[in-house]
């Protein structure tokens, strides 16, 4: 009795195994029949969506070239204002040096001189009184 109790029980449990696999396959197929209706509606647009991305993709890297060289403009740009910078720099040390030392030298010479004159002037004038 004991072993028809325990066939009776493992026969209940492959019966019920066995329908705990059809509801499973029947949710498996369910599944499977979605996946398949997704992929034929996606299917349309995966071509005009990967045209649109390799075009944004071709874009992207045509920017990208441009603000590559207006950067090496820029970079260009700055050197030549510090190269211009460096001989405005150069031209003030030699208007200096060539022109306004000597105006102030010669404007401290002509002090000089008129002083001079006038000291001659004094005396002169002096004497006669």
């Amino acid at each position: 009795m004991l072993l028809t109790y325990s066939v009776v029980v493992i026969a209940a449990v492959m019966v019920l195994t066995c329908l705990a696999l059809i509801v499973t396959l029947f949710y498996i197929i369910r599944v499977a029949k979605s996946v398949e209706r997704l992929t034929e509606t996606v299917r349309p647009h995966i071509a005009p969506i990967s045209h649109d991305i390799a075009l944004i993709t071709q874009k992207s890297a045509t920017i990208i070239e441009s603000v590559q060289r207006q950067t090496l403009m820029v970079e260009e740009s700055v050197d030549n204002v510090r190269a211009m910078s460096r001989n405005v720099r150069r031209f003030e040390e030699n208007l200096l040096d060539k022109i306004a030392i000597p105006f102030v030298k010669l404007s401290h010479m002509s002090g000089a001189i008129i002083r001079g004159f006038e000291a001659v002037y004094n005396r002169l004038t002096h004497r006669d009184d």
